[in-house]
Parts: C-alpha cells; sequence; structure tokens
C-alpha cells in the first residue's frame, strides 16, 4: 500500500478543514465531489480502496487532493476494511496540522449555503474537543429528498494520535479520544446521493459481500428502504438556524438492533428538548412555505414522526406507507383531486 501526493499546497496556513475520502470504483462520483469539497475544504486526503476504474488518476490529477493512498485493486468488496481504511486516512492527514476533519464519502455533497455555514460553524462557534453531527438526507431526482435525516456524526477538531473505534465495518467516525458526552447534533446537512431503490440494494449487497460471516448483519440487514413519496424539493438551509441545535448521547443510532436503536433515540429526545424544538419548527417552516392545509400539516406531520420511528427501529414499515398514503389523500382532497390512496382506517 503506497501514497501518492497530488497538488494540494498547504504549506502556506495550516488548513482550517481537511475531507477525508474512502473511495473505490468512484470515477463518476469524484468531478461533482471535487467541485462540492471546495467550497468549503482546503484539502482532501484520499484513499483508493482497490479501484478498478479510474478514480486513483482523477484523484492524483486534482489540485485539491493532497494525498492519495491505495489499496491493492480488488474485484469484490471482499477484504473491505472500512476502520482500517479511515484511520489510514486520519494518520495521512496528520501531516496537513489540519484544524479540522470532515469525513465525506464520495456519493456525499454540501449544497452551497451549507458549505458556506459550515465555514461560518468552524470559525465562530465549533469548539476543539468536541464531535459534530451533520444531518445527512438521501436524495431522489429531480433535487427531492426523502424528509427524514441520519445522523452522521463525522466533523471534528484534529489533534495528534488520534484514531477510530476498532470496528470493521460499523465503527464511529469519531475519534476515541471524544467521549461520547462531547458530541453534539448541527443543523448542518450533507446531501446523500445515493438512488433510493437500488441504491439501497446495491448497499446491502457491498456489506453481505464484505461481511460473508454476517458479523455485522445486525447493523446493514436493518438499513431501510425508500419511503414512499411524494418528496419535498431540496431548500437552501434557513440562515435563522441555529447551528448546534442537540446534544447526543455520544452512540449512533443507525447501530445496533432495532431495540437499541429506539432506546438511544428517545434517550436523545429526552436528553435535548433544543433539538426536538428545531425538529418540529423545520417540518413546521416547511409546511407554511408548500402553502399546505392545516389538515395535511397534521397528517403528514405524523407520517414524519412514523418514517422516523421506522428508520430508528427498521419496523412498521406498512404504518409509514399509510401514513404517507392519508397524507397525500389529504392533500388531495384540500386540491379537489381524486384519491388514490386509501381511506384511514378507524
Amino acid at each position: 500500500m503506497d501514497v501518492k501526493p497530488a497538488k494540494a499546497d498547504t504549506t502556506k496556513t495550516r488548513p482550517l478543514l481537511v475531507c477525508l475520502l474512502p473511495v473505490r470504483n468512484g470515477e463518476h462520483l469524484l468531478p461533482s465531489y471535487l467541485e462540492s469539497a471546495k467550497l468549503f475544504a482546503d484539502a482532501v486526503v484520499a484513499l483508493d480502496d482497490g479501484s478498478t476504474d479510474f478514480s486513483r488518476q482523477i484523484l492524483e490529477s486534482h489540485p485539491l487532493v493532497a494525498e492519495v493512498l491505495t489499496n491493492p485493486p480488488r474485484l469484490s468488496y471482499l477484504g473491505w476494511d472500512d476502520n482500517l481504511n479511515r484511520n489510514r486516512l486520519l494518520e495521512a492527514a496528520s501531516q496537513l496540522n489540519p484544524h479540522w476533519i470532515l469525513q465525506l464519502d464520495a456519493d456525499e455533497r454540501l449544497d452551497a449555503s451549507d458549505a458556506e455555514a459550515l465555514v461560518d460553524f468552524l470559525k465562530r462557534e465549533a469548539q476543539p474537543g468536541y464531535g459534530y453531527c451533520l444531518q445527512s438526507y438521501r436524495m431522489a431526482e429531480e433535487e427531492r429528498f426523502e424528509p427524514m435525516a441520519w445522523n452522521n456524526y463525522r466533523l471534528f477538531a484534529y489533534e495528534p494520535g488520534q484514531r477510530l473505534e476498532n470496528a470493521r465495518l460499523a465503527g464511529h467516525q469519531i475519534p476515541t479520544s471524544i467521549p461520547p458526552g462531547r458530541w453534539y447534533i448541527t443543523s448542518l446537512r450533507i446531501k446523500h446521493y445515493h438512488n433510493l431503490n437500488e441504491g439501497h440494494r446495491q448497499r446491502l449487497q457491498k456489506y453481505r459481500e464484505a461481511d460473508p460471516q454476517g458479523i455485522f448483519a445486525t447493523w446493514y440487514e436493518n438499513l431501510p428502504p425508500a419511503m414512499p413519496k411524494p418528496y419535498p424539493k431540496w431548500q437552501p438551509r434557513d440562515r435563522r438556524w441555529p447551528y448546534v441545535v442537540g446534544r447526543a448521547q455520544g452512540r449512533s443510532t443507525a447501530a445496533g438492533s432495532p431495540p437499541e436503536r429506539l432506546a438511544i433515540l428517545r434517550e436523545e429526545l429526552a436528553a435535548s428538548k433544543a433539538y426536538s424544538t428545531f425538529t418540529r419548527e423545520a417540518v413546521a417552516n416547511l409546511l407554511a412555505a408548500l402553502d399546505f392545509e392545516k389538515a395535511l400539516s397534521k397528517q403528514l406531520t405524523l407520517a414524519l414522526q412514523a418514517a422516523n420511528e421506522y428508520r430508528k427501529t427498521g419496523q412498521n414499515f406498512e404504518q409509514v406507507r399509510r401514513a404517507f398514503q392519508i397524507a397525500m389523500a389529504t392533500y388531495n382532497r384540500s386540491r379537489g383531486v381524486a384519491n388514490d390512496a386509501p381511506p384511514p382506517s378507524k
């Protein structure tokens, strides 16, 4: 395994933010990723994890990429060790001595408003010694998005000697030196460009190839498929949103069994009135902006709540589907449109 330096010039000043990027066969994603990253990152440290396409060449030729680490080419995900890759990236970033680290994958983007907010947050509010969560939304066609956020703990201040926990495929991306009590949720958003239906199947296949013994199956087999449509249109962030919106309990609700994830979610909401309030206000603002009727506001809020619980527990998908059908039936009635959805059950 070797390291290939590229062109980023980080010798003049200590970088504010460096992105860590593991990628495999991402040649179709990298041009737009790097175009987005230059809005907020001073440099990217990348790892080509055995690509058989031109990912490595794209990375090595781009001026934003400071280093390119490589693994030997392979034809499947068998042998994929995400924890080892990310620790190698973190160690390589130490050569740049950045103020902050953000772990951002090849199919993830920040829009211009969140990129600007991220830089402002790092300059004015973020504190070293803490880990921060960005809220990730799965994107659909025409810049629409699934209206529930995944809490991704990805942002932290760099310190020498940092390491990530030892979990090959399902580890946290905040260093072990930052204790769970110092993890906070922000309103900063990630756009996750992963095909909601085919992408879900591909993701499961990837994990199954990498984990033939099923050691981490409890986690990845409970990753939820796409929510029922309709999806709202993506909008720039509201400048009134506070940056820090709540305190996490330091355990990812994407990991563990469904009952464990639900228990963690309840703890987070109980410990964070600010986050709960922010979520309600965000839903209310979205509904007001779309000029929905009061009845739909109530039904769509219930549907979003059901979808969020499904994301946390992996259970009751039919309840989520029905909640969205009822919400759409309410909306269609308010517009005088015939309803295809069944009437709500008593």
